[in-house]
């Protein structure tokens, strides 16, 4: 059986790890949206969510072909739970310190060899 939008939507959904509320909210449409969509979307909900998550491969939502994510694509927002959201800044900041800690370590077990 073929999936329908709203099906590759929940499972966008699950791969974000937030619930429909959250989302809905988010992207700003009227809670309920999703559970009341049987198979299709209208443009401006799509556009909506394609502005919010520019991971989220628009076609694949729509037809299921290819992947669900847009590859080399940044993120602007990593969801942890549907509590806790830390914004792109934050994130570059994080990967850097642990760029540096990495470096730190392997200069700490060089010296003392």
């Amino acid at each position: 059986m073929k999936k329908h939008i709203k099906d590759r939507l929940k499972e966008f959904l699950e791969h974000l790890g937030m619930g429909q509320n959250k989302f809905e909210a988010h992207v700003g449409i009227a809670n309920g949206y999703i559970a009341s969509k049987s198979i299709t979307m209208s443009s401006d909900i799509l556009e909506k969510i394609k502005a919010k998550y520019p991971e989220l491969d628009i076609d694949w939502l729509i037809t299921g072909d290819g992947e669900m994510l847009i590859k080399e694509s940044t993120t602007q927002e990593l969801y942890i739970s549907d509590s806790l959201i830390i914004p792109a800044p934050a994130i570059d900041i994080m990967r850097q310190q642990s760029e540096t800690i990495l470096s730190q370590q392997r200069t700490i077990e060089k010296l003392t060899k």
